[in-house]
């Protein structure tokens, strides 16, 4: 009587199919846990931020009149639109059930859950452009982006191997002018109102010809980086204030000459200038 035929020996390697899919997706599991360890709590903040109900889209703009800008994608997300080289960056704003009320987004200038989300579609639309456009230069490790109640905060910083100026003078070095031209072309899209602030390190201030001390340095510095912001076409009335804090508010307070304490904020507020067109309102 023949053997019946069966699957004992018909494929003896299937095991080492299934086991080298398993190893690879341990080493998968514990790459990804590797990742999430070593990232920076900024990192781990846009990755968080990408679940959120506020995400990062390229949809059509809006037409013109009062919603300027705006737009309903297919899901029924509201969009508003951020100018690109070569097309409208938009960011997408879905309508969940935490969505505040036309009331809420009348005016995002005077407060309440208006405001707080139209500072945070402002702060991942600079997020996203700063990373476009700034990331190529080298320089991601010295530019922090924080949204805070009254506005979004750009800190650019120097560190031991970028410095903004030379020392004890307002001349910026090339690759501070490049950084700052980057930023002017971020922030020339966006018709919310600026302001300049320039701080210096704790260091005791030994004067050059022209410079009085650290307040007139930091006064200077913001003023030469408004100057190139607005070479790079940051619209001149769009900017509010320039002013010089020299070391009344260090980054770093305990180490009052630590680098990053040289810095140049540019604070961008949910206020528009006068010749701009509303950017987070809806409604007439």
């Amino acid at each position: 009587m023949a053997k019946k035929g069966g699957d004992d020996g018909g494929n003896p390697g299937v095991w080492k199919l299934v086991y080298a899919d398993f190893v690879t997706a341990m080493m998968a599991f514990f790459l990804i846990l590797w990742l999430a360890n070593t990232a920076s709590e900024a990192e781990r903040d846009l990755l968080a931020d990408y679940f959120n109900p506020i995400s990062v889209s390229r949809q059509q703009s809006g037409s013109d009149g009062a919603a300027a800008g705006k737009a309903n994608a297919e899901d029924g997300s509201q969009t508003t639109d951020i100018a690109d080289s070569d097309e409208q960056l938009t960011v997408a704003v879905s309508n969940s059930n935490n969505t505040p009320n036309e009331d809420d987004l009348d005016s995002v200038g005077t407060g309440g859950s208006g405001a707080d989300d139209g500072l945070k579609a402002l702060e991942e639309k600079l997020q996203v452009a700063f990373r476009q456009q700034v990331d190529p230069l080298g320089l991601n490790d010295v530019v922090y982006i924080e949204r805070r109640d009254d506005a979004v905060y750009i800190q650019i910083h120097d560190d031991e191997a970028f410095a903004m100026f030379s020392a004890g003078s307002s001349q910026m070095t090339p690759r501070a002018r490049e950084l700052f031209s980057a930023v002017g072309e971020i922030l020339r899209s966006v018709p919310n109102v600026i302001r300049i602030m320039g701080h210096t390190d704790g260091s005791p201030f030994s004067g050059n010809a022209g410079v009085r001390g650290n307040w007139e340095l930091s006064a200077d510095r913001a003023n030469s980086a408004r100057r190139v912001m607005e070479s790079a076409g940051l619209q001149t009335d769009r900017v509010e204030a320039v002013e010089g804090r020299a070391t009344r508010e260090p980054l770093v307070p305990s180490r009052p000459n630590d680098p990053k304490n040289r810095r140049i904020t540019i604070s961008v507020h949910s206020d528009v200038a006068a010749s701009g067109d509303l950017l987070f309102t809806t409604g007439p």
